[in-house]
């Protein structure tokens, strides 16, 4: 058993846990079990589904207040919202502790400041984690969002919508990160950033003043300010969109000395916006609207894209997973032009997903695409003949069929020919588990016919994948003959005689 209270699995059965002592609830008084409950009651937070936790006691670890359940827990404890929407009464203030607040998602849990506070503050000393939630409308000197002053943030999974940072003072409309202490750092993965906002030469997205700050498999969209300025330590982004930001990409001009070399540096990232830095180091495998800096980044001038709806779709969408993305479009120059060894999180470990999360693989042709969106594989089969033709006399020829994604379990493929008469082939074929492609027999047929040369189409089908065909010729073997018949059968006179 876990000490955060999710669930204990025992074959197939999921058993809601109790809670750990010093973790705490928050959900909407009407959805504990029973609802609206009274200090020193005990309920189950989340009643009836898989993460349920049973034992809890009201206004003790179980409450309808983040404020509230954060000031119950414990050091290096977590605080689990629930779906709803939360409009605190003050700020979330975190001291020099170890705090961690967790959400059922962005668009569920929703942390709305009213744009009248600061959603949440964590002081010097703390180490702060927050993933799977939306911070929304939060207004505040410095930041609407969330304030920083290290030396840890991470924040993951989380939609920092119209937040306000309201006088300018290093703002960062969603988040100010002032990473004092010496080796602060700050993670930002699986993020969106949109219509956020500072006074004019700040920061609608990040203002982050010192520290190692990663940003990854994020999107900076329509923040009518600079998305990120950085004026102290360093600058790291890898897998990132950035599109429709009126101040522009990001801003390193202020940053007084330079970090390791650089004090940005671009991995597999989409900049369709302008951006200031001087110095700044690319893997060479990004697309930047306004010029470029490795040898083998894209841009405008050396792509067929001339504009940004060339590249990806500019509407934010849900495109699906956790949160909204611009898609890149058909024959975008993004498209598998990444380089796959930068496409890592903040522990160079290899990224699973792309911004949306489960289901939606990092990689998923080979190639990693440029920015925070992947675009999808289709599933589908491939059909090849080795031969391009065959005698009906006896001939034969090997076919392939290829699955272009998932290897786990058999895939059984149905086989059909349009002309049974001309080459047959069996009626499936099994790509077995853990392998990529099958091979089966395509037979000729001799119809004893003078046909002339027939083409034989073999179709693949099945499994949900997209289907296939090849071709093959089947080579006639008869020739053209004259048959001669005499109806009479007992021989004809020689004095005149005939017959037929």
């Amino acid at each position: 058993m876990t000490k955060y209270g999710t669930i204990v699995c025992i074959g197939l059965l999921a058993i809601p846990t109790l809670a750990h002592a010093a973790d705490t609830y928050v959900a909407q008084a009407g959805d504990f079990s029973p609802p609206n409950p009274s200090p020193g009651n005990v309920v189950t937070w989340k009643p009836g589904t898989p993460g349920a936790v049973t034992g809890l006691i009201f206004d003790t670890n179980a409450f309808t207040s983040v404020i509230d359940a954060s000031a119950a827990a414990g050091e290096g404890d977590t605080v689990f919202i629930a779906a709803g929407v939360y409009a605190e009464s003050e700020t979330i203030s975190i001291g020099a502790v170890a705090r961690t607040f967790i959400g059922d998602g962005p668009g569920q849990t929703i942390l709305d400041g009213g744009l009248a506070r600061r959603v949440f503050s964590f002081s010097v000393g703390s180490v702060g984690t927050i993933r799977d939630l939306t911070i929304r409308r939060g207004s505040g000197t410095v930041s609407g969002g969330i304030r920083s002053g290290g030396p840890v943030l991470v924040v993951t999974n989380v939609h920092f919508d119209s937040n306000v940072a309201v006088t300018a003072e290093s703002g960062g409309g969603a988040i100010n990160f002032a990473g004092i202490p010496p080796g602060s750092s700050m993670v930002v993965e699986g993020c969106l950033f949109s219509n956020n906002s500072a006074p004019s030469a700040d920061a609608g997205g990040i203002n982050h003043q010192g520290g190692n700050v990663t940003v990854v498999n994020t999107t900076f969209s329509g923040n009518p300010n600079l998305a990120i300025r950085s004026t102290g330590g360093s600058l790291k982004l890898t897998q990132c969109t950035f599109f429709n930001n009126t101040g522009g990409a990001f801003d390193s001009s202020e940053i007084p000395d330079v970090v390791n070399g650089s004090d940005v540096t671009l991995h597999n990232s989409l900049v369709l916006d302008s951006y200031v830095a001087p110095s700044v180091t690319s893997n060479g495998t990004n697309f930047l609207a306004t010029d470029t800096i490795g040898a083998g980044d894209r841009s405008y001038a050396n792509t067929s894209a001339s504009v940004s709806a060339d590249v990806i779709e500019t509407i934010l969408a849900d495109n699906g997973g956790l949160t909204a993305t611009h898609k890149l479009v058909s024959g975008s120059p993004a498209i598998d032009a990444g380089t796959n060894l930068d496409a890592v999180d903040a522990g160079n470990n290899p990224l699973l997903t792309d911004q949306r999360g489960a289901g939606f693989p990092r990689i998923s042709v080979g190639v990693v695409d440029i920015g925070a969106f992947e675009v999808p594989v289709v599933p589908a089969l491939t059909l090849s003949i080795v031969a391009a033709s065959i005698s009906e006399n006896g001939g034969t020829t090997t076919a392939t069929v290829s699955r272009n994604t998932g290897t786990v379990g058999n895939l059984t493929v149905a086989l059909s020919s349009d002309d049974t008469s001309g080459a047959t082939v069996p009626a499936s074929a099994t790509i077995p588990d853990g392998q990529t492609s099958a091979n089966f027999t395509v037979t000729a047929v001799d119809d004893a016919l003078v046909d002339g040369t027939q083409t034989v189409t073999v179709t693949a089908t099945g499994g949900g994948f997209a289907d296939d065909t090849d071709t093959v010729d089947v080579t006639d073997d008869d020739v053209p003959a004259l048959t001669v018949s005499i109806a009479a059968t007992s021989g004809i006179s020689e004095n005149g005689g005939t017959t037929t």
